[in-house]
This record gives structure tokens, sequence and C-alpha cells, in this order.
């Protein structure tokens, strides 16, 4: 049996989406078996999907789209807020460099 990772052609979820597209997929169904049966999809596949690990191309695009996600954007880490507190303090002229600190 092949393993997801020897398909040339395989897309993975970046982790910073693993929640937000979990939550999508639960408010669909209430457990991934039942995604799976509702959306005619591969339940392997679409474990390694919500796991984030690679699956084939196609598969990838179809859950993307079933779930409504840019399957290009998915792959890529979630934007930081701007008005995010912690990386607005990070990120300051006026923070103390935390690196040079230890």
């Amino acid at each position: 049996m092949a393993n997801n990772l020897e398909f040339d052609n395989s897309l993975e979820i970046h982790e910073d989406w693993l929640f937000e597209l979990s939550t999508r997929r639960k408010k669909r169904s209430r457990n991934l078996e039942l995604f799976c049966l509702n959306n005619n999809l591969d339940c392997r596949e679409a474990f390694w999907f919500f796991t984030g690990n690679p699956v084939q191309e196609d598969a990838f695009k179809i859950i993307c789209g079933i779930l409504d996600v840019d399957w290009k954007k998915v792959q890529e880490p979630l934007p930081t807020p701007v008005n995010n507190p912690v990386s607005a303090r990070i990120n300051s002229p006026n923070s103390s460099n935390l690196a040079a600190a230890n």
C-alpha cells in the first residue's frame, strides 16, 4: 500500500490552519466519518488532510472546496492580525531584544 508521502502531486495544509479547518468540518458534520460519507470522500485522505499530512492534490482541492477555503492560502501561515497585542509588543521598536537577553 502506498504511503501518502510518496505522491509527487501532494499538498498539505499549514499547521496554522489545522484548528480553523477542523472547526469548519465540525460545523458540517459531527465526525470525520459522516463528513466523508456526506461528501463522497476517501476517509484516509480526509484523515491525513485534517492532521496536516500531505494528500493527493485532487483530494486536497476537493476538501478545501467543501470547506469554502482557498486551497492555495491554506498552505501558507495564517496572517498575524495587525492589532494583536502580543505581536505588536514583540515587533515594537521599543521592545527589548529577547534573543539578546537569553
